[in-house]
């Protein structure tokens, strides 16, 4: 479980980020969503990021063209 105000600015982070393309997770995110950070990909994927060498991007969504 994750408090909607950490969610909030955790995505807005995230959000930011991606926008560059892939990014490696700043060292405060686990803080900010009061997670460890072994949880870090679960929540990221929970997000809808998907991991690569280490690195993460938006999921592609259903329907949308490039």
């Amino acid at each position: 479980a994750v408090r909607l105000d950490r969610l909030e600015r955790a995505a807005a982070l995230l959000s930011r980020l991606s926008r560059a393309g892939p990014f490696a997770p700043p060292r405060d995110l686990p803080s900010i969503l009061g997670c460890r950070a072994d949880d870090l990909p679960a929540v990221l994927a929970a997000l809808g990021y998907v991991q690569q060498d280490g690195l993460f991007s938006r999921r592609p969504r259903k329907g949308v063209r490039s």
